[in-house]
Parts: C-alpha cells; sequence; structure tokens
C-alpha cells in the first residue's frame, strides 16, 4: 500500500496518480458501460458486480435497457451481487422483457436482495404464460416459460413472505406443476407456513415414486424440528430413495432424543439406507450413537462397514478403539484402510502392534500401507515411529512409501528414546535434501530450482518464498518462463507470497500473455493483489485508459481488477 506520499506511476502512456483509491476503479470502468464494444460493456457490468460497486447502481440500471440482451443480463445478475433495493423497481420491470435470459437474470438477482417488495411481482411472473422461445439449431426450439416459473418459484422460498403461499400452493395445481414439483415443494417448506409443509408432506403419501422422492427431499430445507412429525413417516417407505432422503432431512434438525426411529433403519434391507443411518445417527446423537453403530461393524455389506469404520473414527472416542482393531483383519482392503484411519484419528497405542504388521507386510499395495503410516505416525507410539524408519531404511522399499514415511515422520514432534529424527531423516540414501523435507541452505534451494525434476523445482520456489528472502525473487521470477506450466505456476504464487514490488511489473505482462498465462490470470491477479494493491491497480487502469490497446486486453484488465478488488478485499482497499 502507498502511505503518505504521492506516487506516479507512468505505464503505456498513461499517467495515474495516488494515493490510490478504490472509487478509481469504479469510476473507469463505469466509464466502460458506455463503450461502443458490447462485449467490453458486458465485461464491465460483471466486475462492477464482482467487486460489489454501490456507486454504480444507477448506469447499471440504466444498462438494464440496453438493446442487447447478453447486457441486459450482465446488469441485472450485477444489481443482485450488489444488493441495492434501489434497484428493486427497475429488476421488477425486467420481468416483462421480451428475452427469457433477462427475466431469469432478473429472478436470479430479485432473490439474492431478497425483498418483499419483489413478491408480487415474482407471483406474476409464475402465473404468466407467455411463451419465450429460443433456437436450439436448426428447426428444433425450446420455451423458458417453465423455467422461468421454476426459478421464481425458488425465489419466493429465499424470500420470506405470507403471500407467497398461497401462490405455490395454487402451482401445485397447475397441468405443469409436475416439471417443478421439487421447487414449489423445497420452498413450501423454506417457507415454514404450516399449510404448505402440510401441503408438501401430502405428497410424501403419493402413489408417484418420483414425487415421493421430491417431497422427502423438499424436508432438507426445514429450518426447525416441527416438520419431523411429518418426515418421520417416510422413513417406512418402501423406495430406499425416499428414506435417503427423509435421513438426510431427519439428521438437519432431529436432536439426540428423537433418534429411535432412525436407529431402526439399521436393519433396513438396502445396505445404502443402513450406510447413511449410520452417518445421521453419529451427526445427531454423536458419541451416544456409539453402542448404535459398533454392530455394523461386522455387517455383510463393505459399504456399511466402511461407513461405520469412517464414522466411528469422526466422533473419536477410545471406546471404538478395540472393535476397530478387530476390523484391520476384514476382507476387503478398503473396510480395513477405513478402520486404519480411524484408528489414528482415535490415537488409541492399542493399535500399534496390530498396525505395525500390516505396515511390513509387503504384499499389501503402497497406497494401503501409506494409511498404516499416516496413523502409527499421528498415534506417536515409539514403536510405530521404528517401524516408519525401518521403512525408509530399506533399501528395497517402494521409494514413494518412503517418501511418504519421510513427510509423516518429519511432521511427528513426538521425541525419539534413541534416535534424533532430524539425524535420521538426514541419514536417509537415495533422496535429495527437497525430498526428505529438512532444513536446508538457500544455496542448495538455488540449485535446486535449476534440477530436471519438476517437483523439485515447484518445490524449491515454495521453500524459498517461504523463508520471506527478498534474494530469491529474481530467480524466481526466471521461472516465470519455465516451459512447465506447474513451475510457472509455483512462481506466481511464490512471488506473491514474498510481496517484493520488483515482481508486480512482470507479473502483469504476463496476464497479457495468452499463450503462456491463458489459465494462470487467475493466480497471478491473485498474487498482485498481495504484492500491492495500489499499485496493481493503476497498472490494469492505465491498460483500460489507452485506446491502443486491444479489447482483448482491455477485458483481460478488468479481469484482473474483479479479482483484485472482489468483495472479499473491499476491507482492505483504502478509502
Amino acid at each position: 500500500m502507498f502511505n503518505d506520499r504521492d506516487v506516479v506511476i507512468e505505464e503505456n502512456n498513461s499517467i495515474y496518480e495516488g494515493r490510490f483509491i478504490f472509487s478509481e476503479v469504479v469510476k473507469t470502468v463505469m466509464l466502460l458501460l458506455k463503450d461502443e464494444d458490447a462485449r467490453l460493456r458486458s465485461s464491465a457490468a460483471r466486475v462492477l458486480g464482482n467487486i460489489k460497486a454501490g456507486e454504480a447502481v444507477d448506469d447499471l440500471i440504466k444498462l438494464l435497457n440496453d438493446p442487447d440482451p447478453d447486457i441486459r443480463c450482465d446488469a441485472a445478475t450485477a444489481l443482485g451481487c450488489i444488493g441495492d433495493k434501489s434497484a428493486l423497481l427497475s429488476l421488477n420491470q425486467c420481468l416483462n422483457d421480451e428475452d427469457g435470459l433477462v427475466i431469469l437474470s432478473a429472478i436470479h438477482a430479485l432473490a439474492e436482495i431478497g425483498d418483499n417488495a419483489s413478491v408480487v411481482p415474482l407471483i406474476q411472473a409464475i402465473t404468466s404464460k407467455k411463451d419465450f422461445f429460443y433456437d436450439l439449431g436448426g428447426d428444433l426450439s425450446g420455451n423458458y416459460c417453465w423455467e422461468i416459473q421454476e426459478k421464481a418459484a425458488h425465489a419466493l422460498g429465499r424470500i420470506n413472505d405470507h403471500r407467497s403461499v398461497q401462490a405455490l400452493l395454487d402451482m401445485l395445481k397447475d397441468d405443469d406443476a409436475e416439471y417443478m414439483l421439487g421447487t414449489i415443494l423445497q420452498s413450501l417448506i423454506r417457507l415454514g407456513d404450516r399449510k404448505g409443509i402440510e401441503a408438501a408432506a401430502a405428497y410424501l403419501n403419493d402413489t408417484d415414486v418420483s414425487k415421493r422422492r421430491k417431497a422427502a427431499r423438499a424436508f432438507c430445507y426445514a429450518k426447525g424440528n416441527s416438520v419431523l412429525e411429518f418426515i418421520i413417516e417416510a422413513l417406512v417407505d418402501e423406495d430406499s430413495v425416499v428414506k435417503i432422503n427423509a435421513l438426510e432431512a431427519i439428521g438437519n434438525i432431529a436432536e439426540e432424543k428423537d433418534i429411535i426411529p432412525v436407529v431402526l433403519l439399521l436393519k433396513d434391507g438396502g445396505s445404502d439406507v443402513r450406510a447413511k443411518t449410520i452417518e445421521v445417527i453419529g451427526k445427531v446423537a454423536g458419541k451416544k450413537g456409539i453402542r448404535y453403530i459398533t454392530p455394523l461393524l461386522s455387517d455383510p455389506a463393505v459399504s456399511v462397514r466402511r461407513k461405520a469404520a469412517e464414522t466411528l473414527g469422526n466422533l473419536n472416542s477410545k471406546e471404538s478403539a478395540e472393535p476397530l482393531i478387530h476390523l484391520l483383519k476384514d476382507a476387503d482392503d478398503g473396510v480395513a484402510a477405513e478402520a486404519i484411519l480411524s484408528l489414528g484419528k482415535i490415537g488409541d497405542e492399542r493399535a500399534v502392534r496390530e498396525l505395525i504388521v500390516l505396515l511390513t507386510d509387503k504384499n499389501r499395495p503402497a497406497a494401503f500401507r501409506s494409511k498404516v503410516i499416516f496413523s502409527l505416525a499421528n498415534i506417536k507410539a515409539i514403536d510405530g515411529i521404528k517401524a516408519i524408519i525401518d521403512i525408509i531404511k530399506d533399501k528395497n522399499e517402494d521409494k514413494g512409501l518412503k517418501k511418504i514415511a519421510l513427510q509423516n515422520l518429519k511432521n511427528c514432534d513426538k521425541q525419539m528414546a534413541l534416535d534424533d529424527i532430524s539425524k535420521i531423516i538426514d541419514s536417509c540414501d537415495g533422496f535429495t535434501p527437497l525430498e526428505k523435507g529438512i532444513s536446508q541452505t538457500n544455496d542448495v534451494l538455488f540449485d535446486s530450482l535449476k534440477s530436471e525434476d519438476v517437483n523439485i523445482r515447484c518445490r524449491a520456489i515454495k521453500a524459498l518464498s517461504d523463508t520471506g528472502d527478498k534474494d530469491a525473487v529474481e530467480s524466481i521470477i526466471s521461472l516465470l518462463k519455465d516451459n512447465e506450466k506447474e513451475v510457472r505456476r509455483a512462481a506466481i504464487l511464490g512471488l506473491g507470497r514474498l510481496c517484493d514490488k520488483r515482481a508486480i511489473r512482470l507479473l502483469a505482462a504476463c496476464l497479457f500473455d495468452y499463450e503462456f498465462f491463458d489459465d494462470l490470470r487467475n493466480e497471478i491477479a491473485m498474487s498482485l493483489k498481495k504484492i500491492d494493491i495500489d499499485e496493481s491497480t493503476i497498472l490494469m487502469l492505465n491498460i483500460l485508459s489507452n485506446k491502443n490497446e486491444s479489447r482483448n486486453n482491455h477485458w483481460t484488465a478488468m479481469e484482473a481488477l474483479s479479482v483484485i478488488h472482489g468483495a472479499e478485499n473491499l476491507s482492505s482497499v483504502k478509502t
């Protein structure tokens, strides 16, 4: 950031004088709302929405009358992002637009603003039967009518107004209601009105299974447990999807005292239902649910045993250690692997001996044994650490597994009784210093920047930038020209971490190198923001003010400004 002095930066024959303020961004981009190039007008609208530029509301409202429907869409979306209620009247009027996509954008914006003043216009959009056709190519065409009605129904569900309830209930009587039934029921549940809830609950008994599924799914949007009396009935449905949707809803609103009807589903004939039941019991009952879940470790279905093992690990209770240790001998490697990870989370030393047996079994896949290493390192028992060290020292062991062992050992803060961990790592053969992950001199790191191994170059960049050593800036800048995309990406991120202004102009230039950095522009903009918001913004504004620059460069500069001054950054911008 610039402090108390004025700074002049000249670039591309244009000059901006600081102190730079956020309003300069808004002012410059707002000018492009009047550009003759439709693409730039659209881009400008999107940027102003992304940065939540309240000053632009009036100009964006004017853009709702632009002859180009794409621009009207972008203007409406931007107004929704900004959320200023002064745009409500104009957005409401957009619901009468001749273009269906503009109406959809306006509805989305109204839902984002969420004001009761939009309820009546949205209800009118629901009841309108006007067709909005679009071309699919050749003689094919489609109609936005249903999509408009469905999106309006969704918006009404987000705006808490009792007037919406009857309108949504009336929609259920429409011949086309089946196509948007899920959305209508979700909105009725969101509104929380008893009449609407009862109407949605009626579909839980419908003879059409697809309607029962949609109804059960709608209850996932309930805001309180007053709907439990309705959704619990769906737990006895003959369809597994209905039961799973009901379980999801109950998991969101139930309390531990409500768990008994759920527990009964642990004996359901569908393995997917039993697995979901385990998840919900863990979520609702917490550690009190362990006694219900533990017997499922011996379930005939692999998916159920895995979910039971995973859930017990997440509950992190020593009570589950013994049954999980027994599960290490499961015939399915996936189940045993889940038990391994859960034992690592629980951290009970009773598991160490059995885990070592699995680690030393070279007939097991390396991916499986890597999970054992993770858990042993997490438990931090002396015998477990020694077993990990033995993997590292074994010259015939898989190198990938040895790397994993090194990393886990490095992260383990347990002090060894016989040896110092850092000395053990340092003495390992066959690994570069970066692969060992030990402290290195900057000379070693600088040499590693020239390695033929892409991963080593990337690690060296990160290690140097993490040290904050400004001497690394020039070397990392040189890697912006690396032939490997991942190295270029690492260099961009590393320069952002170093926050050295020498990198600003070079990074800014990379934004406009469409061959090398086309899909790295977001990372570049984020690094520019970290280094200096003001100076980076000035460079972008200079591009926009230069009439000799290509339209693509103007668009790219605005895209960068959108990232640099996104809503999450506003609190740190000078005003």
